[in-house]
This record gives structure tokens, sequence and C-alpha cells, in this order.
């Protein structure tokens, strides 16, 4: 009807006008501090944290993140800073990775990517493992870092209870034992297996506890490891009777029986 369309415009402004007067209202109430307190008071009830699920691989101990989260127990879900516990959790030296995701009504989710052991090491009469990105991890159980090849030789920095590989060259000497992964089931590097870092220029790596200890140098280590692996079947006959294989020289293999 005509009349209705005459109406319809009235009632929407109408409409308006009522929620402009509720928010003008709550805006009021907002300004007086004890309103505010208490309706900060409600929402901090309703969403705060009452559980924190971690999320990480098998096997790996979270009691050093479950510790370093419980201080967030009880906050506020939805305004606690994400980037204060992402950056607390990936402090530690056990932590690769982490990220996070706020569940409603009161529920934080942390997931975690765990470092792992590339090497095992003495330090202060423990048994350490390294990551392959050098930080220095401690061992959760005995003879977690067992199965591990044992490395030597390196210097380390400590600040803030995180202790790292110093030396700039250590992602050539993970890169060198990776290509003994690479080359055959004979020299892989497994619990037997020792590396020595004297400099750059001189790692000696053992790869069983009867075999010689082989010689190579940083700079060059590529083209040693292919010449290494041609001479694998020919050095056989040799090295039950030579303690070092140097690798170092172009074009020859040294062999010796002195240390």
């Amino acid at each position: 009807p005509r009349w209705y369309e005459r109406e319809r415009p009235r009632r929407h402004i109408g409409s308006m006008l009522v929620v402009a007067s509720l928010l003008l209202g709550l805006t009021g109430v907002l300004l007086v501090p004890s309103a505010r307190a208490r309706v900060s008071g409600l929402f901090t009830s309703q969403f705060s944290i009452r559980q924190i699920i971690l999320v990480g691989k098998d096997g790996f101990d979270m009691s050093e993140v479950t510790s370093c989260c419980l201080s967030n127990m009880g906050r506020s879900l939805i305004t606690s800073s994400s980037d204060e516990i992402l950056e607390r959790v990936g402090r530690l030296p056990s932590v690769k990775g982490v990220s996070l995701r706020k569940q409603l009504p009161s529920t934080m989710i942390i997931y975690l990517q765990p470092r792992e052991p590339r090497f095992k090491t003495m330090r202060e009469d423990k048994l350490c493992g390294i990551s392959e990105d050098g930080y220095i991890l401690s061992a959760q159980d005995r003879g977690q870092f067992e199965s591990l090849p044992a490395l030597s030789g390196l210097t380390y920095s400590h600040t803030d209870n995180i202790t790292r590989v110093r030396n700039e060259y250590f992602s050539d000497i993970v890169r060198l034992c990776n290509m003994f992964n690479d080359a055959s089931s004979e020299s892989r590097l497994g619990p037997e297996a020792v590396i020595e870092a004297v400099d750059k220029l001189e790692v000696r790596v053992r790869p069983t506890k009867a075999g010689p200890v082989l010689i190579f140098s940083l700079d060059d280590c590529d083209r040693q490891m292919k010449k290494y692996r041609k001479a694998i079947p020919t050095l056989a006959e040799y090295t039950s009777k030579s303690k070092i294989v140097d690798l170092r020289f172009r074009g020859q293999i040294v062999l010796s029986n002195k240390n």
C-alpha cells in the first residue's frame, strides 16, 4: 500500500537512531573507569587461557616449552601477545620453529618444530648434541646421542643460556659429512665415526674405529670427496697398513703410518 511505502523510510531512520543511541550509551559507560574495569574483567573471565596444547614430533621432550608457557595461564586469550610468546619459545635451543593459534574461548595451541641433533660432543664432562645450525642440545635421556658421529675441535659462544658453535666454517663441516652419507654404505658416518676439526684447511674424519683417518680441506672438499669415492676399492688394499689417508693434494693420495 502507498501509506506503507511512506512510513517505511521513517521506520528505518528510527531504527538507526536507536542503534546510535545504544552505541553512544555504551561509549559513555566505557569512559567511566569503574565500568571499563567491569567490562574488561568480564572479557578476561570469559576468555582467559585455561588450556595450552603443545603439538610436536613424537619423542620430543616438551618440558622446557611447558615451563616457558605456564606464565600465560589465566591471562586473557584475546589480549595476550602472540609475538611475545613466539619469541620466548623460539629462544629455546631445542626449538627450531614455532607457530601459534588461538582457539576461543580459552585454548592456545602451539605447534613446535624441534631442533634435531647432527653430531655428539663432550662438554664439561657431559655428552651433548650439536644441531646442523650449530646449537648445543642437552640430552633428555641417557643414550640419546649415542648413535651420532662424534665431533671435536670446535669453539663455542655462550649467551643467554644458549651455547652455539663459533667457528664460521661449521656449515662446511656439515656439508662434508653429508657427502659421506651420500657416497656409499661403507663410508656412512655412524656412531663409530669421529670428526676432528683442526682448522679450515685440515679436518680429520675416521668413518670407522678400525679404519684410517681421512684428511680433507674444507675449501676444496668437493674435489677431494670425488677422488675418495673413486679410490675406495683401491684403498681397501692399502689402508690396513696405513693410519692416515691425506686427500688434500691435487692428483694424488698420500698414505702415511704417522698419526
